[in-house]
């Protein structure tokens, strides 16, 4: 009863229209979308990473193309492409740059994910994943039944699906695009992919851009 006496006391003190103007729900519409926003702002990148462990070595951001292949051995795929900046450096006077990277891919298998490596010249710049690894299997043993290929999956997302295309062609354009400091020129290599199934199934056509899917079409029926 002393402990109620002394609570309600100290509620006695609290102005009666203090106390009526707090909105306890209103006030929790406010508190949770800020609490939302401040937990996405924090989250890291889901994809990036800040090291790749081989063979108990650690690869780290800075490791060039040698020490990269020392620690882990050589890539299960490479993209290379060629990036051309345009940096302004006073009102009247720009600077270009031109930049070669490469994406350097590292399949583990089933159990592990696969790793992106992006270089820029001969240095490390960007380590960060992509889904699990697979096997490596025969093309004649797979098919993409039952597998889904979306807009945004990488080359080995979809040998992983579909295993290697029937056919394959390369060719490179060049796209111009405003940043911040001036004008890139970026160069893009483009990839068309074609599989052709046999005669019961439609062929597929894939449209890569730097190793990753832009375009999904199909034909008349394979043979």
């Amino acid at each position: 009863m002393l402990l109620k006496g002394k609570a309600d006391s100290h509620l006695a003190e609290v102005p009666a229209t203090a106390r009526a103007g707090f909105d306890y729900n209103k006030a929790m519409r406010i508190i949770i979308p800020i609490t939302v926003v401040l937990l996405l702002f924090l989250s890291p990148d889901p994809g990036r990473a800040d090291t790749l462990t081989c063979n108990g070595k650690i690869v780290t951001a800075a490791d060039t193309k040698a020490e990269v292949t020392i620690k882990c051995g050589a890539p299960s795929w490479k993209e290379i492409r060629e990036l051309e900046r345009t940096i302004r450096i006073s009102p009247d006077e720009k600077l270009k740059e031109f930049v070669t990277l490469e994406d350097w891919f590292y399949n583990f298998g089933p159990t592990r994910f696969i790793y992106i490596l992006t270089f820029e010249n001969r240095n490390l710049v960007r380590i960060r994943t992509a889904g699990y690894g697979f096997l490596e299997r025969e093309a004649d043993d797979v098919n993409c039944g039952g597998m889904r290929i979306f807009i945004g999956d990488t080359k080995p997302d979809v040998v992983s699906k579909c295993g290697e295309p029937t056919y394959k062609d390369y060719r490179k354009v060049q796209k111009r695009r405003e940043t911040g400091f001036g004008e890139e020129r970026v160069s893009i290599n483009i990839e068309d992919w074609t599989y052709n199934f046999g005669p019961d199934y439609l062929l597929l056509f894939l449209t890569f851009e730097n190793g990753r899917v832009v375009t999904i079409k199909t034909g008349g029926y394979g043979y």
